[in-house]
């Protein structure tokens, strides 16, 4: 028999309750719930004889704030794999074992004498929300300290997740890696147990400080994961526990980000990973995919047979536009600073690979292109960009994308642009709505299973190392050290 807990966790402040119940739903009344009919394949009624080939629903309880399981079934008829599924608070489970006796995590407890009616169940409420709840079997759990809680005489401490955190902007040595509370999905939220997270300099911009955006210290940075469902919210359709999912825009207005064991978050912000790709590879993609898609095809409208040219075709960005450009159809042309990354650049799709040091660039662009008329698509990868020098490259009604530079007071040549029909559209990833971003994925997606792209891993490092890969990140993107190829991915 498992037993109904409540409970409050001190150093969360909130009151929280799953619970899983045979009742109808308006028979259950907690606080703040939400409710959610849960098929588990049973036969019969709660405190009934079992009625062979009846399949009755037990009602899902989740408030708005959960510390705390609370569950109750009958002998051993509820599945324990569904309890595996769905009952997880902090990373353990709630288990039954056999008639009145569950187990937490390690420790087992025993109830005695029969299960009264629900409707008796008594409550012991407590200055901070539910302090003790006096459950089946006469068991009562009841918090002693901020994190552990007293079911009898044994005490269980419901352990949260690492993460790397900030509780002030700053230089990459301000993030800590410690323990923090392990997120609950609310209603349409997934909890990924995150297999990898990728770094983009966004999250280093957003913890120095040079981006202002509202944070919740602690605050997790982090935009990119890739993982696996371990439970999932009320209301959710998409995803069920056991997939893998990849997905970004996390850490941004608001939101906790990736670099954590877990995560809780909308699951319009997920898409399934394709199978063969690894966690990594999909965290590594995320957010540098999804910003070239949008650029080359929802700004850009790039067509099949067009030239399109690419600062820094081994980054993070420009190593996804080479092989988005090539799944379209196009053309392309990609600088690197070495021959060994010219040469990746001509592995990934790059009809021209060239020396952006060279004195002769803009003359091999220019015979390269002179057919055509000129560029038709040039992305601008570069924070001090030299506009001038590009649109003398461009075909008539060429788009000029620009990403970067948020800094740069570029020289701007009026006449030469607006003659010439050009177009310079600059953007952010993240200012595109969930479904214009799931079209991306989904062509990504489907790209992949094609075998027309793939990710382009740079570094990969362990959660407890992330100041020293936002170490790394600044070096490479404000210091231009060149040491980094592709992206840099962290593993918990």
């Amino acid at each position: 028999m498992l037993h109904d807990l409540k409970t409050h966790i001190p150093q969360t402040g909130r009151v929280e309750w799953i619970g899983i119940s045979p009742q109808p739903r308006e028979e259950i009344q907690p606080r703040n719930t939400v409710a959610a009919n849960v098929d588990t394949g049973l036969e019969g009624d709660h405190h009934a004889k079992q009625r062979p080939g009846r399949k009755r629903q037990v009602t899902l309880i989740q408030a708005e704030h959960v510390t705390a399981v609370a569950a109750l079934m009958q002998r051993d008829e509820l599945d324990p794999s569904l309890l595996r599924r769905n009952l997880v608070i902090s990373g353990i489970n709630l288990i039954s074992l056999k008639d009145q006796t569950f187990r937490i995590g390690d420790a087992i407890f025993e109830g005695s004498g029969p299960c009264p009616p629900c409707s008796r169940m008594e409550e012991n409420l407590g200055p901070g929300g539910y302090n003790a709840m006096r459950g089946h079997g006469g068991i009562t759990a009841r918090v002693i300290a901020a994190g552990e809680i007293r079911i009898g005489d044994a005490v269980v401490h419901l352990p949260g997740m690492q993460a790397a955190f900030i509780n002030e902007t700053g230089a990459p040595d301000v993030i800590q890696y410690g323990e923090l509370a392990t997120p609950t999905p609310e209603t349409g939220e997934v909890l990924v147990k995150v297999g990898a997270a990728g770094l983009n300099p966004i999250d280093t911009y957003i913890r120095g400080g040079a981006i202002p955006m509202p944070l919740n210290f602690p605050y997790i940075p982090g935009c990119d994961l890739a993982g696996t469902v371990e439970a999932v919210g009320p209301e959710v359709t998409r995803f069920k526990v056991g997939d893998r999912v990849w997905g970004s825009n996390q850490g941004l207005f608001g939101r906790p980000g990736s670099f954590a064991e877990y995560v809780a978050t909308d699951e319009a912000w997920l898409y399934p990973t394709p199978e063969g790709m690894t966690d990594e590879q999909a965290a590594g993609a995320a957010l540098v995919g999804i910003t070239a898609h949008l650029g080359l095809f929802f700004h850009g409208n790039l067509q099949p047979g067009e030239i399109v040219f690419v600062n820094g075709g081994t980054g993070g960005v420009g190593s996804m536009v080479i092989q988005f450009a090539k799944a379209a159809g196009a053309k392309v042309i990609a600088t690197a600073g070495t021959e060994e990354k010219r040469d990746l650049c001509r592995e990934l799709g790059a009809d021209l690979a060239l020396d952006y040091r060279s004195a002769t660039l803009d003359d091999e662009i220019r015979a390269f292109t002179e057919e055509n008329g000129g560029v038709d698509l040039w992305w601008e990868t570069q924070r001090e960009p030299t506009v001038e020098r590009t649109i003398g490259m461009m075909k008539k009604r060429g788009r000029i994308i620009l990403m970067a530079g948020r800094d740069a007071r570029p020289e701007f040549p009026l006449g030469a642009f607006y003659v010439n029909d050009l177009r310079m559209i600059g953007f952010a990833m993240f200012n595109a709505s969930p479904d214009e971003q799931r079209e991306c994925a989904d062509a990504m997606n489907r790209w992949y299973a094609e075998g027309k792209w793939k990710p382009l891993i740079g570094e990969t490092l362990p959660l407890n190392q992330a100041a020293q890969a936002h170490q790394m990140q600044e070096e490479n993107t404000l210091q231009k050290s060149g040491t980094l190829t592709g992206k840099i991915v962290v593993v918990p």
